[in-house]
């Protein structure tokens, strides 16, 4: 977990701090303000009482902020990914728009995969895996046409998938016909010079 201090004096080595909400991760439950919200969570029929670092989240980005977000593991974050990507078509209205998920470890990638519908990874190699209907069985099937024309809510890529030929063709893609909604980095720390270096960037 990346606290709020660490993070800022990350982004302040990198020399480019975003002055934005710095959405903390708390236990507690929040009162949902935003009719937006309000729809997308009715529609999602969720089984529990969403956090309020999620209520909080989906309030900045219904305010057009960008959103530092701290959380520990397995806290819903990927939900919070989801779900803003429902927002976000409900307010530009895109029905087919996709959020774009950058990470640096294929393992995490796959197993969301492997846990939602929703989701697609690129892999290193240029694959598009994506769970089977009903299970948690890994397929290759699909293609590219289908990630632009939003079969998907979100797609996972590492940096290097999207700086291949076959990424570029698809941020372009869904640039042009305006598709792209949503963009989120996880495991943020893992992309921070101290780990990477500052040539990284």
């Amino acid at each position: 977990m990346i606290s709020q201090s660490s993070a800022e004096r990350h982004y302040n080595k990198c020399g480019n701090m975003i002055q934005e909400p710095v959405v903390e991760y708390t236990e507690s439950c929040a009162v949902i303000e935003n009719s937006v919200v309000k729809v997308v969570l009715s529609r999602a029929q969720l089984a529990f009482q969403p956090e309020l670092f999620q209520v909080k989240t989906w309030h900045s980005i219904c305010n057009k902020n960008s959103v530092i977000l701290t959380a520990p593991c397995s806290s819903g974050k990927m939900l919070t990914a989801e779900l803003s990507v429902d927002i976000l078509r409900e307010l530009t209205e895109v029905p087919n728009g996709v959020g774009l998920g950058i990470l640096p470890l294929s393992a995490i990638m796959r197993e969301t995969v492997k846990k939602n519908k929703h989701v697609a990874f690129i892999t290193m190699d240029g694959d598009i895996e994506s769970s089977e209907e009903g299970t948690e069985k890994i397929c290759f099937s699909d293609t590219m046409e289908n990630l632009i024309a939003g079969k998907y809510k979100i797609i996972l890529a590492h940096v290097e998938s999207l700086d291949s030929d076959q990424g570029r063709a698809l941020l372009e893609a869904l640039e042009e016909k305006g598709k792209l909604v949503f963009v989120f980095l996880d495991e943020v720390h893992k992309f921070l010079p101290s780990q990477w270096g500052r040539d990284s960037f």
